[in-house]
């Protein structure tokens, strides 16, 4: 009789066991978490160094930048513009390109300008240390600092 009911038991057991590792599946990784958005739309002049966020604890993040040239500048000048990054990690004060460059001179609508034939976007990971900011800019270099009319955006999403 103990040997029945011990049998029925340890097959029960089994059963249970075997039912939750195979039919479930594993927890998925939570996603980033959007800290910041912006748009700029239709800007015709550059962006001087502005506070994109502020971390409040210390962490990695992605920042994602989008910069399209819409219309073109009036005179042929060479010039280039690109996002820039700044921020304060471990080590100290940081920069970086991440949109860009975009060439002024030309337009080509649908796809930005991008002067090296890729997108017109890009992407940064970087460290922020908490209470310390992480600017951006567009920068314009060439011999003008007509930009013509483009557009910008930014995300910037928390990684861990």
């Amino acid at each position: 009789m103990y040997k029945k009911i011990s049998l029925v038991a340890l097959v029960v057991t089994v059963a249970l066991l075997v039912g939750h590792s195979v039919g479930s599946s594993p927890e998925a990784p939570p996603s980033p978490v959007i800290v910041r958005a912006m748009a700029f739309p239709n800007q015709t002049a550059p962006i001087p160094l502005t506070p994109l966020f502020t971390p409040t604890i210390n962490g990695l993040y992605r920042v994602s930048a989008y910069m399209t040239e819409i219309a073109p500048v009036s005179t042929t000048n060479n010039a280039t513009s690109f996002v820039e990054l700044t921020w304060t990690d471990d080590a100290g004060p940081e920069d970086t390109g991440v949109g860009g460059p975009v060439s002024l001179n030309t337009a080509y609508p649908g796809y930005g300008s991008f002067v090296n034939g890729g997108p017109p976007g890009g992407v940064a990971i970087i460290e922020g240390v908490a209470g310390k900011p992480v600017n951006f800019e567009v920068s314009v270099t060439g011999n003008s600092t007509e930009v013509g009319t483009y557009s910008l955006y930014l995300v910037v999403e928390r990684l861990n």
